[in-house]
């Protein structure tokens, strides 16, 4: 018996270690409306999503289960324009749009982020929190990815364009 219950709070501490190892829950974020879903995903200097079917009201677990997940962002790379081969170095120094989309029938969030520290004035006016924050240029300070809901995947990072 003393066994079984041993196993038991390894297999619970190993699981809730692993949920905590790719856990970030972001202080500046915000759901957009679906209605805003075209405007997002239209960036002017980064790889623009393609084949989008249909846009839908991400919900709180929907965010939630990709919180769990937001570190493994750090193992991709920039694969289209612009900054190939660039990778998010830290989340901590960004804030997040967040909008759901359809591609192929599958269920995905798209990610827009925009660096804090070179976004004070846009922090200030609160727009941020309703409408899509759209930065031409700014390299790395802006980014944008896809993440997968079933899969709990990201793909497609795409760095903006450098001045």
């Amino acid at each position: 018996m003393e066994n079984k219950i041993c196993i038991f709070y390894f297999l619970l501490f190993t699981c809730f270690s692993y949920g905590q190892q790719h856990k970030f829950v972001p202080e500046i974020k915000a759901i957009l409306s679906q209605d805003n879903g075209e405007k997002l995903i239209k960036q002017c200097s980064r790889f623009s999503v393609e084949n989008v079917q249909s846009f839908f009201n991400v919900s709180e677990n929907e965010v939630s289960d990709l919180e769990t997940n937001f570190k493994k962002i750090y193992t991709i790379q920039s694969t289209k324009c612009c900054l190939k081969g660039q990778k998010v170095s830290n989340l901590k120094y960004y804030g997040y749009q967040y909008v759901g989309l359809i591609i192929k029938d599958a269920k995905y969030i798209y990610i827009n982020a925009f660096e804090l520290e070179t976004s004070q004035i846009l922090l200030k006016s609160g727009e941020w929190q309703i409408k899509p924050v759209v930065m031409c240029d700014g390299g790395s300070s802006y980014w944008g990815v896809l993440y997968n809901i079933k899969k709990k995947k990201f793909m497609q990072l795409s760095m903006n364009g450098s001045i």
